[in-house]
């Protein structure tokens, strides 16, 4: 009689979830048809700004068209933005239309951010499944970021995220030689700004003229080998860190050892670790073979403070955005871009991010210093960028013109958000 019973348990679970299974991957093939069918046609009569989003992460039309954004886009130069590149809002419109275009862009923007977060945490992609190159193990929670404020994402920020840099005495191996690589205390110890900028290198950065606004504020966070000079209208002079990837360190068509872009200020240097690799591990089997070129900055110009980031850092917000999305992330680190947001945060009243999440200048250009056209820079296809930019959107607390029309998230920093 056991035997019958248990037998017919059996048969009902495996029923149910059998037919769980069938339903998911119905859905599963509805949502890829959706997606692949839901082009818009070339003549559509949809705004520039809904094909700037659409085409963006999809790919452009490798054809020539007739269509003025496609005409417009193969029009674009280093130093110059075509009027019909944008969808800027005139001052002299009105209140009520104006309200409403930024509303649409912004319900499209969000669209497109979720459907690339739901795409990557699609079980049945096997490209995301297998592709684990960091032996990532997460077995916390996952929330929805939507159901919580502003105030309750940051204070969970505030007690599950630590960012370090690397001192004398924590780096493993602690002898007499290795000490002069490294400072005594960490980055910005003791350390308190009010006004802090992260400044993207996003190409819709061109034609903004947030120099001026960028340079009022006390610090100002730079990526890589982004530069000012010739762009100062757009992204301002001021530079106070950059945080530097360790290919920048490493690749000499950087020159991270001669570029005067590298001294006299506060330079972090990151390189990604295993999810739980310890430090001795990470010293010895590096992504990349920076540490050469890094001590020899470090004896090089002993005046500009060079900080290493501790690898966990990285997972330890990763784990953070995780936490926070109902989908599963890439399982790769998070961008130097939440990074800053992530070190800044301690030590900042406020952190203004600078075209992190588009605003309606956005292009197919990478960055605005270069020629480059990749929908990966705002999308993402290394990164989670899709989660961390909405889930920063969700922390803001500027308004929605000062976002999506002036180009800039703020966020509270710890010292202003009482947990």
């Amino acid at each position: 009689m056991k035997s019958i019973t248990m037998t017919i348990c059996i048969f009902t679970n495996l029923l149910i979830l059998g037919m769980f299974g069938y339903f998911y991957l119905i859905l599963s093939q509805y949502w890829s048809y959706w997606s692949k069918h839901s082009q818009y046609p070339v003549n559509s009569k949809k705004s520039v700004y809904d094909k700037e989003i659409f085409y963006y992460n999809r790919g452009y039309p490798n054809e020539t068209h007739n269509s003025p954004i496609i005409q417009s886009i193969s029009k674009r130069t280093r130093r110059q933005i075509l009027k019909n590149d944008t969808v800027l809002i005139t001052d002299n419109e009105h209140e009520i239309n104006c309200t409403l275009k930024i509303e649409n862009y912004k319900n499209k923007l969000s669209m497109e951010l979720q459907r690339i977060l739901m795409k990557e945490g699609d079980v049945f992609n096997t490209g995301v499944k297998l592709n684990n190159p960091y032996s990532v193990q997460y077995s916390g929670v996952r929330e929805n970021f939507m159901k919580k404020t502003s105030h309750e994402l940051i204070c969970q920020m505030k007690k599950t995220v630590s960012v370090s840099t690397i001192t004398r005495k924590e780096f493993p191996y602690n002898t007499k030689e290795n000490l002069k690589y490294f400072p005594k205390k960490t980055m910005f110890k003791n350390k308190r700004f009010n006004s802090c900028a992260i400044i993207a290198s996003a190409g819709s950065l061109l034609n903004s003229n947030l120099g001026s606004f960028i340079d009022d504020h006390d610090v100002v966070l730079r990526f890589n080998h982004a530069p000012t000079e010739g762009y100062e209208k757009d992204v301002g002079r001021k530079t106070t860190v950059r945080i530097v990837n360790s290919q920048v360190v490493t690749k000499s068509r950087f020159d991270f050892l001669t570029s005067d872009l590298y001294t006299n200020i506060t330079i972090l240097v990151w390189d990604p670790s295993n999810y739980s690799a310890s430090l001795v591990d990470w010293y010895h089997h590096p992504e990349y073979p920076f540490w050469d070129n890094f001590k020899q900055f470090r004896m090089d110009h002993p005046r500009t403070k060079l900080f290493l980031l501790n690898p966990q850092s990285l997972w330890s917000i990763w784990n953070f955005l995780q936490s926070n999305s109902l989908s599963r992330l890439r399982n790769n680190p998070p961008s130097s871009g939440f990074l800053a947001l992530a070190q800044l945060i301690n030590f900042c009243k406020y952190v203004d991010m600078f075209e992190y999440i588009p605003s309606v200048r956005i292009t197919r250009k990478c960055h605005y210093f270069d020629l480059e056209n990749n929908p990966a820079c705002t999308f993402g296809s290394w990164h989670p960028l899709a989660a961390e930019k909405l889930i920063a959107y969700a922390m803001n607390i500027a308004n929605d013109y000062q976002v999506f029309q002036n180009g800039f998230i703020r966020i509270p920093g710890y010292s202003e958000t009482r947990c």
